[in-house]
């Protein structure tokens, strides 16, 4: 009779069931493909069950042809493999999905892959929860991951493994490595200090911390109808969401992207306009009210300027000095301007033209000298006056325009 020591037991009565492990010599190839696999299960398994995946029968056993068996996938494809491992004390299974691929003939030319990646978001705060999309050519069938930031390298054949999400729980910045795999091959992209996660106590940084500050100036505040007029936020305390109230009656628009931060309206009609913007972030909003800030002008204005050099109208003139980019107020357009705008136009028009200037207020006619009558004056001038009479109130409008605010 044999005594065993509580505290030595038999090997071939173990207490515990075992912990199946197994792996294989090759684990893709082309059809037929041959595999060795070896059972690596912990607690002395007695017996061994055997599913290779392809529908070929299943094998149970306790001899070592059991325990390490050789199997031949004969038809292309990817394949799931289990092992049971048994003992007295109970059994165990390990599963290895998409384990083997089997390769036809045909695919022999097959090329490896050329990996590439992106990702939906690649800067926030801690913890950062990051999307990962594979961009990668070639027709991998398994992808592995390493994110940087000492987190487990992740490596599979589902779509899990090939468009992952990972959380970054740290403030750093992180380099990223996609390694694309297919039976031709591997390939691996590395983006270094690709994911940038800052901290989440940072104040000065952390959009939650304080409601925006809201801010914004137009690059124009009064012209003739219609008149587009592009509005800059300049918002403080990093909204994410912006809302405009133009004044003149059209939709308030709200969003969240750099067309709503910055937004070009086009005022239709003439009126004094007053503007809203309401910047928005998670703790709160605020908005800024610019009363009579737009000033729209009827086209028709226009026939009530004097274009000798005064104005009909009460309105004002104003001249930027370019050196200190001061404005000066005045009541009449810079004359000399304009005369030497239309003497130019004409000049490169007309050869004897030495001297233009406007004579008659009224009806802008053009004289190429002060003593001359219209009516027995130069044909030639008389002939661009009209040709092209209504082109040269057109510069002087324009040019008006330009200094009006």
């Amino acid at each position: 009779m044999t005594v065993v020591s509580p505290y030595d037991p038999d090997p071939q009565s173990p207490e515990y069931a075992p912990d199946a492990e197994f792996s294989a010599d090759v684990t893709s190839g082309y059809v037929p493909l041959t595999v060795k696999f070896t059972d690596e299960s912990t607690g002395n398994p007695t017996e061994w069950k055997w599913n290779f995946g392809d529908g070929s029968d299943i094998i149970d056993g306790t001899t070592s042809d059991y325990q390490n068996p050789t199997h031949t996938y004969k038809k292309a494809g990817i394949y799931e493999v289990k092992e049971t491992a048994i003992n007295s004390a109970g059994r165990n299974t390990e599963i290895k999905t998409g384990y083997i691929t089997v390769k036809s003939l045909e695919q022999i030319s097959e090329k490896e892959p050329d990996a590439e990646f992106s990702v939906d978001v690649t800067s926030g705060y801690a913890p950062l929860t990051v999307k990962f999309t594979d961009k990668s050519s070639g027709n991998p069938t398994e992808w592995k991951w390493n994110f940087g930031d000492g987190s487990p390298i992740i490596d599979g054949f589902t779509l899990t493994y090939q468009n992952p999400t990972h959380t970054y729980e740290k403030a750093g910045v992180y380099e990223v490595k996609e390694t694309a795999i297919n039976s031709a091959g591997r390939n691996t992209e590395i983006k270094a200090g690709y994911i940038t996660v800052k901290p989440s106590d940072d104040s000065d940084l952390q959009p939650s911390k304080h409601t925006p500050n809201a801010e914004f100036f137009a690059d124009i505040t009064s012209g003739y109808a219609p008149l587009a007029v592009k509005f800059t936020d300049k918002s403080s305390g990093n909204p994410t969401e912006w809302k405009w109230n133009f004044g003149d009656g059209s939709p308030i628009i709200d969003g969240t992207t750099s067309d709503y931060q910055n937004p070009t309206h086009t005022y239709e009609k003439a009126g004094v306009y007053e503007v809203k913007e309401t910047a928005i972030n998670s703790v709160g909003r605020n908005t800024e009210i610019k009363t009579e800030y737009i000033t729209v002008k009827s086209s028709k204005d226009i026939e009530n300027t004097d274009y000798s050099g005064s104005q009909i109208s009460d309105e004002k003139y104003f001249t930027r000095d370019s050196q200190d980019e001061s404005d000066t107020e005045t009541d009449v357009p810079p004359q000399t301007q304009i005369i030497e705008t239309i003497t130019q136009f004409y000049t490169t028009h007309v050869e004897d033209i030495s001297t233009t200037f406007i004579d008659d207020k009224d009806t802008n006619t053009i004289y190429n000298n002060p003593s001359s009558d219209p009516s027995n004056g130069d044909s030639i001038v008389n002939n661009i006056i009209t040709v092209i009479g209504s082109i040269i109130s057109a510069v002087i409008v324009a040019y008006i325009q330009t200094k009006r605010k």
